[in-house]
């Protein structure tokens, strides 16, 4: 199930880059990166990006970026 949710990202030097930190259970966390890539759709070729995050409590988290910017979060 998914959830929408906000994030602050590293922007490089092509915009938003990775999550710095995410917002839970009305905090903002700071998170490090485990693991990330990328998923293109077949006829679309709309990219959907995601990241496998550690919180500040050890919670392993999966975050992905949708095609319109929109962040979400796995549950």
């Amino acid at each position: 199930m998914k959830e929408s949710i906000k994030v602050r990202e590293y922007a490089g030097g092509r915009g938003g880059e990775r999550p710095l930190e995410v917002f839970l259970d009305g905090e903002w966390c700071y998170v490090v990166l485990v693991r990330t890539w990328i998923e293109e759709e077949l006829h679309t070729r709309n990219r959907t990006r995601h990241f496998i995050l550690k919180d500040q409590r050890r919670r392993i988290l999966h975050l992905f970026q949708a095609p319109d910017g929109q962040w979400y979060i796995m549950r």
